[in-house]
């Protein structure tokens, strides 16, 4: 027989934000006095709004990132090959992502020894025939805009 205190829970903490329409975005942004663009001007092209992105960015090596970012790769292989998860693992400029995809499932705790490594994670749903894909980023360069070090 099973006890009953192994099927009871207790809620410790529990809050739900109110999803906000365009309107009432629109209508704050308008209240705060942030000024709203005109849809009839002209649209950036693709070039215009990357070089607007990245204006006043520079990036810097960190080179005591060098042994972290190694490990990252090896560990992430290493998860991936022992549990049998697809990844895919990407170098960019300034950061290095490991791709977990994944279908929805539990007791995933053995990922602790990868996300250690993440100075940022992302999920997807619903990508490429997966429930779920997470992106796990570690950063080798430092991302510094207009002066100020945004990451990590």
């Amino acid at each position: 027989m099973i006890d009953r205190i192994h099927l009871e829970t207790e809620i410790i903490y529990e809050k739900t934000f109110p999803e906000k329409s365009l309107d009432e975005i629109e209508f704050s942004v308008i209240e705060q006095g942030i000024p709203v663009e005109d849809e009839s001007q002209k649209h950036m092209t693709f070039d215009e709004i990357m070089n607007e992105i990245f204006k006043g960015v520079e990036y810097v090596f960190l080179p005591e990132r060098v042994k972290t970012a190694e490990a990252f790769v090896k560990t992430a292989i290493e998860i991936s090959e022992t549990y049998e998860l697809d990844v895919k693992i990407e170098k960019h400029h300034s950061y290095i992502s490991v791709n977990y995809y994944f279908n929805s499932t539990g007791c995933m705790g053995f990922l602790r020894k990868v996300i250690m490594f993440a100075d940022d994670i992302a999920f997807f749903a619903n990508t490429k025939g997966y429930d779920i894909v997470m992106s796990i980023d570690h950063y080798t360069h430092a991302v510094i805009r207009n002066g100020k070090r945004i990451k990590p």
